[in-house]
């Protein structure tokens, strides 16, 4: 199990070995904040802002807004933006990520990314002149909550579900 915060101070992920806690972030070196975290098989995905030490960047340190750690390899960064990413969601088809930007990893992308096997893609065209606070998959369907309301795309279009806005977050009701 491992625990982060949505904070712009520096802050530690921990993760649990049966009653004890650990502070996972700190003995490895790791600094930023995490918005989101996501179990991807034995990985799991940190969505945020997160620095972390290389030996094989120019300056020993990988900027990363996603970054995957596994438990086999360590930390290798998977994609970083030009603004912050919100929230994120494992699809069948990859990895789509969300939030405030207009590129990922120099690819264009609206705000709505997907990672397949491919590479990075913008996804479903963004989510329309809105940015996504959270997300989940169910049934087929990815929904998106945005201060515009609850959209859903079913692969072809977006629609919206709902629109319910207290205090700049969405709230399906």
């Amino acid at each position: 199990l491992l625990l982060g915060t949505t904070s712009v101070q520096p802050v530690p992920l921990f993760r649990r070995f049966g009653n004890l806690w650990e502070n996972f972030s700190a003995s490895r070196g790791v600094t930023g904040y995490t918005s989101q975290l996501l179990a991807d098989g034995n990985d799991v995905i940190i969505l945020g802002n997160l620095r972390f030490p290389s030996f094989d960047s120019t300056d020993g340190v990988i900027h990363s807004s996603i970054t995957r750690f596994g438990y086999s390899d360590g930390w290798s960064a998977l994609g970083r933006v030009s603004g912050y990413v919100e929230c994120g969601v494992i699809t069948p088809a990859g990895l789509v990520v969300g939030g405030d930007f207009v590129s990922i990893d120099g690819v264009p992308a609206r705000g709505l990314a997907i990672l397949t096997p491919d590479g990075w893609r913008e996804h479903a065209g963004g989510v329309p002149n809105d940015t996504p606070d959270a997300m989940v998959y169910h049934r087929g369907i990815l929904h998106v909550a945005a201060s515009g309301g609850v959209y859903s795309w079913n692969g072809h279009a977006w629609t919206i579900r709902r629109a319910s806005v207290s205090h700049g977050r969405s709230r399906a009701s």
